[in-house]
């Protein structure tokens, strides 16, 4: 599958470290909640800011690199949205299916509070792009008129 005209395995290995920390940190945050760790110590381990870092070291990785501009930046953060939402919902899930609270279902453990964060997937992707666009912006050389 091509995404903006790159092969879409493409946009993996520009981040692998990324995703990886996403995940284990999404993980941590759900296993120590589900161990009984309290939520106050729980939330320093934030997927959020997690993100935003994310996106920032996407922006500046996808330009300076060379992989691509700013449409190419859309699937790079689409895959850390993917993969923090995929652990949030999991989270919810396991709340619904046991009956036993977690750090993911403090706003709710229902299978709609499950369907707004599948929906987040997209929205956070668009919001972080436009950010990150942003940043690339801000970084871009400025051309010099002849």
């Amino acid at each position: 599958m091509r995404i903006f005209g790159k092969p879409g395995a493409e946009y993996i290995p520009l981040q692998v470290p990324t995703l990886a920390l996403i995940a284990v940190v999404g993980l941590l945050r759900l296993g120590l909640s589900l161990v009984g760790v309290p939520d106050s110590i729980v939330r320093w381990l934030s997927l959020t800011v997690l993100l935003l870092i994310g996106m920032v070291y996407a922006a500046i990785r996808v330009q300076r690199s060379g992989f691509g501009g700013y449409r190419h930046l859309l699937p790079v953060v689409f895959f850390q949205v993917l993969t923090a939402q995929t652990i949030i919902i999991a989270g919810i899930a396991i709340g619904i299916l046991t009956q036993r609270g977690n750090v993911f279902t403090r706003g709710g453990a229902t299978w709609g509070h499950a369907v707004a964060h599948i929906l987040a997937i997209v929205s956070l992707s668009v919001v972080f792009w436009a950010i990150g666009s942003l940043v690339m912006l801000a970084l871009k050389p400025a051309s010099h008129a002849s």
